[in-house]
């Protein structure tokens, strides 16, 4: 990654600030851009907490940590395409962690608490439409739904 843990914080903590005064003055929503700065930080910072060494979202498969459904994973190996999708739906993970900050969670509280929920699995084109038609807004510990999960063993 280009920039530091700290730097990544910092950035965060300013996205969120600049986010919630734009809600609060009524000059754009979520939907209109006002969160767009410091979900890209989120995920950024994610990955660089989740995923160390990782300099891409799309190489992901390549971390020891990466998650796939057992359907990508097969249809990896075969070398076909799988998407990379965010377990919990990265705008809704953003406003908690927007919460988290404002609230007065110090750095090494927001660290513990992305490394808890920040979380990216590879899915099939088909498993990503199922689960994207299910819940695409929510944070919910059962979105997977009945996709199973392989990890690598450690």
């Amino acid at each position: 990654m280009k920039f530091t843990t700290r730097e990544y914080i910092a950035g965060f903590r300013k996205a969120a600030a600049f986010r919630n005064e734009m809600l609060a003055k009524g000059i754009l929503n979520d939907n209109g851009g006002a969160i767009h700065a410091a979900e890209r930080i989120l995920n950024l910072l994610g990955q660089c907490l989740t995923y160390p060494g990782v300099s891409h979202i799309r190489k992901v498969k390549d971390h020891p940590a990466a998650e796939f459904s057992i359907a990508a994973k097969k249809a990896y190996d075969r070398g076909e395409r799988v998407f990379v999708e965010h377990v919990a739906p990265h705008r809704a993970l953003t406003r908690e962690a927007v919460e988290i900050v404002t609230k007065g969670a110090t750095d090494k509280q927001l660290i513990e608490w992305i490394k808890k929920n920040y979380r990216l699995i590879h899915l099939t084109a088909d498993e990503t439409a199922q689960l994207n038609a299910r819940n695409r807004t929510r944070i919910d510990s059962k979105r997977l739904g009945g996709i199973l999960v392989w990890r690598r063993r450690k």
